[in-house]
């Protein structure tokens, strides 16, 4: 008698924890203004997190052996807590979203601003080798330009002195 009393209020349990992380996934998804994509990919995941916890519970209630009992409990469960405590878990969650919102900008707002500060400290101490770095590949370029154009130079020598022997030649 005891152990179905237990198994009973286990079961009213995941009806009501169900209705929980319902109120709770409805109240994520408002706050966030999902698209339709994404909505439907959350309501997947939120009803296999759900049939997950009900197998568990259905498990260790009565070793999965689906008995009508075991639904009935589980909805009686998830009805008490949508009739007596769904407006203040809504209204709870409502405040612990926008608070969140909140902190979050907050903390956003100052992240970007040490992020900033450490960007600039960055630039500041790395421009000298990078302006080094830039002189000596500006320089590297004008030493390798300045080869080029010398052999081109020999280049068009030989061929001009050798078009002259031809003509000699002839």
């Amino acid at each position: 008698m005891k152990a179905d009393l237990m198994v009973m209020g286990l079961l009213l349990l995941s009806g009501a924890f169900s209705g929980l992380l319902f109120d709770f996934y409805r109240m994520m998804r408002r706050g966030s203004r999902w698209r339709r994509t994404a909505t439907f990919i959350g309501d997947v995941l939120f009803s296999m997190v759900v049939l997950g916890i009900l197998v568990f519970v259905f498990r260790k209630a009565n070793y999965l052996e689906l008995r009508f009992y075991l639904f009935l409990a589980s909805l009686t469960g998830l009805a008490l807590y949508l009739a007596v405590l769904s407006r203040s878990a809504k209204r709870f969650f409502a405040g612990f979203f926008g608070l969140s919102q909140q902190v979050g900008g907050t903390l956003s707002y100052q992240v970007k601003g040490w992020f900033g500060v450490v960007n600039r400290l960055c630039r500041a101490l790395l421009a000298i080798p990078y302006g080094i770095l830039r002189w000596m590949g500006l320089l590297i370029y004008r030493i390798l330009e300045a080869i080029a154009l010398s052999a081109r130079r020999s280049v068009d020598t030989l061929k001009t002195e050798r078009s002259r022997r031809k003509r000699k030649q002839e």
